[in-house]
């Protein structure tokens, strides 16, 4: 097959159920409606017990599945509608003879944000029960009963435009029984439903990795307990911004107490606490709590405390949910709104007592069937590898999220880098080949791919450098995994890519003022100046990135064995590399610039740029000068601009081409310093956690779990145990085992290759 001419046959399946959806919100061409919760219900009568029941599920927006009272799954794992993933979950053990019911609520966002796509309010579920060896079929259709809940409040506000609306739910408008065969729907209405093949999903796939596992966790206990004034003046839809108000005037005193706890209103400020569980889990919140009518629980999540308590930022990204109680006692859900949190913070509003009796957060990771390990005689680089672990696996959710809490959003830049972790921490590529799949049904006519996807928010400009990750993803995935089949599948799209930027190509090869958010890295100098990235003109950490794009691109036109793309691109890399060491080199500076603007090199040169030059070409006698010049602390410039933590592994590769794999090792502790020595659990976003103004006042906080901070599981593998997957063996590098000590350490790689040090 001619891969660049001719595609595969499509991989869908014909679905065997209706999309059914309320008939009072039925979709139509102009008005759909917003943040909509919908209960189903499906009564199953069985002669005798189920050998087998199977049900494909997916929902437009997110769904919560029940067997008979049982809560068995929630979904779907994010994905385009136009390939929408079901997933399949096996309810046997869930079923008996007699009546059975399939219950799911569902909620439709009916907007983007930046996990989902909305396009129609929909429920598809293909119910499969095998007995007596005959097969029965309940799947959707107008059989089905369901009715709007009236329990959360269309009102709330979005406190981060990446995430749908936080929940404020009304207790006394919920009866949890409605999920039970034995609640009478009689009231109910008749299913409203849809033919799938004539709507946004008639191409439906199955769920392309695998269903998160999920366990509950109870919270530690109170740590400290507080009070407040309460704060008017805000309507409901501004709530975030009143609890921000109320939590800057708290006071917080120590406290040590478990659950159950009663907490009694003696004075008119609000009661508030913190409950800690030990460290950041990843879940919804589930609370047993006995009140009054109508008293409010309001929760503010948090992964770290700023002077004990939680703090905002001026955009007010904290995550907080309400719950409204009705008399006695109360099992209070979040629903669908998940976080990441260790501290949840109560401010309790009721004139009398309110009871907690347990807090636990029911958790949700991707499953790692493998996992590596690592252990030295250094405390802190155990340290570093630990926050580093823990920090890939709670952002490994249903896709590569930069961060599970703020934004939770799939970018490609920092799932690129993700996926390398992953391939020596797991050895897992199925997350690895949905997100280059993914990121290819972003792509525009052009070529251009979004920066991040699935997102149904189009508040953000493409990133170029982050579709040049894109393309450089499909050399690693080779690399490290051997495999051709998605290369071959997606090659159009990957030419298309590159080609892309052939617009704003020079005579000379070199790329001239590219369009959109030119994002490179947001490291800074001791003068706290950044790189010299946005001016326009030449932009030399694009260059290195062109160039190291291109050769992905030649080895995937290889792959497809077509010889005229390959000869094209290999000339066109060969200009561009010749042109970038003539044109970008600074020799007054002995580095490569940070851009040419008008004919005249930028002053500013960064370590991301001469990190990128060293790994994709300069290997010989401009390497050790770009070394002596940019990264040896004994000889380098001093206004050098040090990378941030997204590109800290470019730095370790880039020492690791020089053999300098020990200062590699010296420099990661180092610049990790603050981290190591804060007791955090995971990686941060920045360099810093909570920067200040002139005045010590607090202005911003950045994310205190960030994926693309894990990249000491890199420096590990490649420059601590010397390991090259092109190999099956350890080379420990000289100098390494005087710096850390003994190393007992497990690296897995696709393909069941399996690296240790003893």
């Amino acid at each position: 097959m001619n891969y660049r001419l001719e595609r595969e046959k499509p991989r869908y399946e014909k679905p065997d159920a209706m999309l059914i959806w309320h008939p009072s919100e039925r979709e139509t061409y102009y008005d759909i409606p917003h943040d909509s919760w919908c209960m189903f219900r499906k009564k199953i009568l069985l002669g005798s017990s189920a050998e087998k029941g199977v049900i494909k599920i997916f929902a437009d927006t997110r769904y919560l599945l029940y067997v008979n009272g049982v809560e068995v799954g929630t979904g779907p794992c994010r994905s385009d509608p136009r390939w929408q993933y079901y997933d399949e979950i096996d309810i046997t053990k869930l079923l008996h003879s007699g009546e059975n019911c399939v219950s799911v609520l569902v909620l439709y966002l009916g907007y983007g944000t930046g996990q989902s796509i909305s396009r129609i309010p929909a429920l598809y579920a293909d119910v499969k029960i095998t007995v007596c060896g005959v097969v029965h079929s309940f799947a959707t259709n107008s059989d089905w009963k369901c009715k709007l809940l009236r329990a959360h409040n269309p009102k709330a506000p979005r406190v981060n435009g990446c995430k749908g609306r936080i929940e404020i739910f009304d207790n006394r408008c919920y009866d949890e029984n409605w999920t039970k065969a034995e609640y009478d729907d009689s009231d109910w209405s008749v299913c409203h439903q849809r033919n799938p093949l004539d709507s946004p999903f008639w191409n439906i796939q199955p769920r392309k990795i695998a269903m998160l596992q999920r366990k509950f966790i109870s919270a530690g206990g109170i740590i400290s307990e507080g009070s407040t004034l309460c704060v008017s003046g805000y309507d409901i839809s501004h709530l975030h911004f009143q609890i921000m108000r109320e939590l800057e005037n708290a006071v917080f005193i120590s406290s040590d107490k478990n659950f159950p706890c009663l907490f009694e209103e003696k004075t008119e400020n609000l009661r508030c606490v913190i409950a800690d569980f030990g460290k950041i889990f990843v879940g919804t919140v589930v609370i047993e709590a006995e009140g009054s009518e109508g008293d409010i629980i309001d929760i503010v999540y948090a992964e770290e405390l700023f002077d004990g308590k939680p703090k905002f930022d001026g955009v007010s990204y904290r995550p907080i949910s309400r719950f409204i109680l009705r008399k006695g006692k109360n099992r209070l859900s979040v629903f669908f709104g998940y976080e990441a949190f260790r501290y949840l913070t109560f401010i309790f509003r009721s004139a009398g007592s309110i009871k907690i009796n347990s807090v636990s957060v029911l958790t949700r990771e991707y499953p790692f069937s493998r996992t590596a390990s690592f252990r030295c005689e250094n405390r802190e680089m155990n340290r570093l590898w630990d926050i580093s672990a823990r920090t890939l696996e709670i952002c490994l959710q249903d896709g590569y999220l930069d961060s599970p809490s703020r934004e939770q959003q799939q970018w490609m830049g920092d799932g690129r880098y993700q996926a390398i972790m992953n391939y020596y921490y797991s050895g897992d590529t199925v997350m690895t080949e949905k997100l280059l799949l993914q990121i290819a049904q972003s792509q525009d006519f052009e070529g251009m791919t979004a920066s991040r996807y699935p997102d149904g928010n189009h508040n953000l400009a493409p990133i170029p450098s982050y579709c040049f990750q894109w393309l450089c993803a499909f050399s690693d995935y080779y690399k490290y995994t051997g495999e051709t089949e998605l290369i071959c599948l997606l090659y159009p799209g990957i030419v298309k890519g590159i080609r892309w930027f052939s617009a704003f190509e020079g005579e000379d090869g070199l790329l001239y003022n590219v369009p959109y958010w030119n994002y490179c890295d947001m490291g800074i100098n001791r003068k706290g100046e950044q790189g010299d990235f946005y001016r326009g003109g030449s932009i030399a950490y694009l260059d290195m990135l062109y160039a190291e794009a291109l050769s992905s691109v030649i080895l995937c036109a290889r792959i497809v064995k077509d010889r005229e793309a390959e000869n094209f691109f290999t000339h066109k890399r060969r200009r561009l590399v010749a042109s970038i060491r003539e044109k970008l080199w600074n020799p007054k500076r002995n580095a490569y610039a940070d851009s040419l603007v008008e004919g005249v090199l930028s002053e500013s040169i960064s370590e991301s740029v001469n990190a990128l030059a060293v790994i994709g070409f300069e290997h010989g006698e401009r390497g050790k000068t770009i070394f002596r010049s940019v990264f040896c602390p004994e000889t380098r410039h001093n206004d050098v601009v040090e990378v941030s933590v997204y590109s800290m592994i470019l730095l370790s590769r880039a020492l690791k081409v020089l053999k300098e794999e020990t200062l590699s090792v010296k420099i990661f502790l180092k610049r990790y310093q603050m981290m190591l020595e804060s007791g955090c659990e995971t990686t941060w976003e920045y360099w810093w956690l909570c920067k200040k103004d002139n005045n010590g006042k607090n202005i911003s906080f950045s994310s205190a779990c960030h994926a693309w901070g894990a990249s000491a599981i890199v420096l590990v593998a490649e420059n601590v145990l010397g390991i090259d997957p092109e190999n099956s063996k350890v080379t420990i590098p000289k100098g390494i085992s005087s710096l850390l000590g003994r190393i007992h350490a497990t690296i897995f790689l696709p393909n069941n290759r399996q690296f240790t040090s003893e």
